[in-house]
Formats: C-alpha cells, structure tokens, sequence
C-alpha cells in the first residue's frame, strides 16, 4: 500500500531532517492504522497553537491526518475518508397479486431503481404502483415487473479503538453514516452507550475512562439523507427511553429503517439482570416505545 503525504503545515522551525522524519513516521502509523493493526499512534494530549499536520493518502483512495504536537512528536492520526467499493447492477422481479401491495428485498439498499420490463397488463408507475425506500422494492394494484437496481455505495464493517486517558473525553473520527456498536471493553471503567461512550455524525466519543475496541459498520443512505438522520435521532430517543425506565444499554443495532419509523434491539441491563430491548421510533411524533424481548 503506497501512502502519500499531501502536505506539511508548521514544521519550519523543525527542519528538514525533522520534517522528512515527521512524514515517514506519519506514513508508518497510517499504513498501520488502515491495515487494522492500531487506532491510534502515541498518547492522547490537547494540541497547542503551534501544534501541526500532515494530510496523506493511500492508493486505495483512504484520506486521514496526522496530528503532532508543537516539538513534532506524533499524537495521533485517524482516517477521514474511506474508498467506497460499487457492486455490479443487477434485475428483480416483483410483482403484485390479487392488486394486494408486495414487498420484495433487495439486496441493501439502492442507488437507483429503474423499471426494466412491464410484464403485466397494470400499469406500473412510480411512486404510484411501485416504489422503493431503504432495502425494500414494492409494488402495488397488480403491478408485475422486471426491474434493474443500481447498489448504493458500501462499506466494509472496520475495528476501531477509542480511548478516554485521564477521565477526559476522546474524539476519534468514524466514516459516517455509520452504526456502531462496542465489540470489547479494555478498561475497567464502565462503557455505557449514551453516558460514557457515543457517536454522532463522523464522531466516536468516549469519555470517564472508557476504552474499547469499537465495530463501525458504515451504511449508504441510498441517496436518501433521511434514512440517515432518522437513525441519529432514533438511537437518542430510545436510548433515553431506556435510561428513564432505569436501563443501562451497553450495544445497539438497527433491524429496520425508513422514513417514518426505525426499529432497534438494545442490549440492557438493570439490577445485575440482562435482558434485550426492542425499541420502535416514530418520525412524525419523536416517540419511542420499548418491548423487552
């Protein structure tokens, strides 16, 4: 894997031989880091003002940074853009019996969907007799048809290890839409979702001496910004909702998803009892209602 460094910003005053050392150190904890080997590189520290970067690249299309403190020393370096990997379009069939509404699953969601072949004689129209929103493709009033679906973008599910030194609040920098959920706990302080560890748009935070190894598992929206921002706000709400009925909750995940609702399983716990979570969020009210499992 060829890494590049783009650019040097403040490292005049180090001098070339300190420069050169600066972009081959960088260069190493990169490749290390996109690899899965480390997270991170050295120990966390607040930057200063003279504090400095290092833009780089890889051959496969990853952009991240390398951040150095104002002697040059190495603080950490984290990934701000991953390469998307394209599948292949491919056809399906759906069709609609008896004029009944069908739903037919493709496979994750879509970029584009496109009528290919009408083979019945109702008319299939979108948004009318057919239509699509997240993983789904339907089809309504006896619509039968061929259709080509276009994937949307993917992502391989990545580790990731985000660590609070000292009880302060780190920020480790995620490819987002994303759904993230805590694989193993390192430290022997508590990681609970919500109060000592969270994510919200291309952030992983942790924080009161949480540290962990974290899957993040980013997602393509589709083309639909909303499936996105509905996930944020469902995972808020239910969330809370389960912290109000005194719950603490360690790992989420998303089961369903789409304009109007989002579903999600919860993995909490109350009183040394363990117990999953069914959590269902409406759109239009901002409600959410729990169902143990």
């Amino acid at each position: 894997m060829k890494v590049i460094s783009k650019a040097l910003f403040g490292f005049a005053m180090l001098g070339f031989a300190a420069q050169g050392q600066a972009a081959a150190g960088c260069a190493e904890a990169a490749r290390a880091l996109v690899d899965g080997a480390n997270a991170s590189v050295g120990h966390s520290a607040q930057r200063s003002s003279a504090a400095s970067e290092i833009n780089w690249t890889t051959g496969e299309g990853h952009e991240g940074v390398c951040r150095y403190d104002s002697q040059g020393r190495l603080q950490s370096v984290a990934i701000t853009r991953f390469p998307a990997a394209h599948a292949s379009p491919y056809q399906l069939q759906c069709a609609s019996y008896n004029y009944r509404r069908h739903e037919c699953a493709m496979r994750g969601s879509a970029e584009n969907v496109r009528l290919q072949q009408q083979l019945s004689r109702s008319e299939c129209i979108f948004n009318r007799t057919w239509g699509h929103y997240g993983n789904v493709l339907w089809v309504d009033k006896g619509c039968n048809g061929r259709f080509t679906v276009t994937p949307a973008a993917a992502w391989e599910p990545y580790a990731l290890k985000c660590e609070s030194t000292r009880n302060r609040r780190q920020n480790c920098a995620i490819k987002a839409p994303a759904d993230v959920t805590m694989a193993r706990k390192l430290s022997k302080a508590s990681c609970t979702l919500g109060s000592s560890w969270g994510y919200e748009g291309e952030t992983l935070w942790v924080d009161r001496g949480c540290r962990a190894e974290f899957s993040v598992r980013p997602f393509s929206t589709g083309g639909d910004a909303g499936h996105m921002d509905i996930r944020g706000r469902a995972t808020d709400a239910c969330v809370a909702m389960a912290r109000t009925h005194g719950f603490g909750v360690s790992e989420h995940r998303i089961l369903d998803v789409d304009r109007a609702h989002a579903v999600l399983e919860m993995a909490a716990h109350r009183q040394g009892i363990s117990l999953n979570l069914i959590c269902r969020y409406e759109a239009a009210s901002g409600q959410a209602r729990l169902y143990g499992d």
